[in-house]
This record gives structure tokens, sequence and C-alpha cells, in this order.
């Protein structure tokens, strides 16, 4: 598979400046069919696509679990999904490069529910480059919103370009409802 490499996106970093990066891999769109993957959980154990429940999944993929932006936005999600049950039996999962024994304790620290999985590509980045979302040189995932039927089917794919600013996910969970 050939890689596409994508220039000059754009994030702002904390003083303001703006900063630009290189994002590897090729973008997922509506009909893609999500490829398979392996990840670590917050206890270092190996999760691939397929051993995953068939639900409808969203993918919340973040820089890291401890900036501003994504720790917000992380926790927000896991309020919002886990703590109603209007999105029925829809799956959680936020993936970063962040090291299992970080998401371990970010977990703890901000009471995230077992529902909400923290997933880890810190290993390889394979999956940054497989959803076409790895940052290099800086080897972080770009924040991007992903939403998958239960046979792994993309309904809904948004790779935010401004790495500073909080996402809306109104979009992405109205996906969960249909």
């Amino acid at each position: 598979m050939e890689i596409e490499k994508r220039i000059r996106k754009v994030y702002e970093d904390i003083d303001g400046q703006r900063v630009y990066f290189d994002v590897c891999g090729n973008q997922l769109n509506v009909g893609d069919k999500a490829p398979d993957f392996i990840l670590l959980d917050d206890n270092c154990k190996t999760v691939r696509l397929g051993d995953l429940p068939a639900r409808k999944k969203i993918f919340n993929l973040i820089n890291s679990v401890y900036t501003s932006v994504c720790d917000k936005e992380t926790c927000r999600l896991d309020d919002t999904l886990l703590k109603t049950s209007i999105y029925g039996d829809s799956k959680l999962y936020t993936i970063s490069m962040n090291l299992p024994f970080v998401l371990n304790h970010f977990r703890k620290e901000n009471d995230i529910h077992n529902g909400h999985f923290l997933l880890s590509d810190h290993r390889t980045g394979k999956f940054g480059i497989a959803y076409g979302a790895l940052m290099i040189p800086d080897r972080l995932l770009q924040r991007t919103a992903i939403v998958l039927d239960k046979y792994n089917t993309v309904l809904y794919a948004k790779y935010f370009e401004d790495q500073g600013i909080k996402p809306d996910y109104t979009e992405a969970l109205d996906f969960l409802l249909r």
C-alpha cells in the first residue's frame, strides 16, 4: 500500500505560534472498511479490531491525554456516551500514542468509565498510518473522529486540521443514533 503524505496541516501550540506538521497515511472515507489493527489497552493487553464486539464504535484519536484539549474532550466524551443510555450499546475508544501505563493513570485520575477503552499505538505507529493520522516527526495522532458500524465500515470520518481547538463531536455522535 502506498502511503500518502499530507503536508502543512496546522495546529496552534501553547504560545499561540503556528506550527506545521506532516501527517502520514491514507485518510479513511465513508464506506471504507476499517483496517485491522493491533493496539495495547491501558493494562498492556493486546486489542485487535476483529476482536471488538459487533457494535457501533467511535474512535476518538487524540494527540496525548495530558494536553488540555485532549484531556477535556476525552472526559467530555466519556460523560456524554457512558453516563446516558441514549447511544445504546455503542463503544467508545480513545486512541493515542501515550504509553499504556500513562493511559491507566489518566483513567484513574479522571474516573474514566470501564466501558471507555483507552488504547495505545506507541509500539509501532501502524494504526496511525493505516488510519491516515500519524503526525511526524512528533509521533502523535492527529485529532480525528471516526464512527464505524457493527461491521467495521466507516460511517463518519473527520480529520481536524487545527490541533489546538476543542472539536465539535455532535456530527459523530449523531451517527451513533442512526
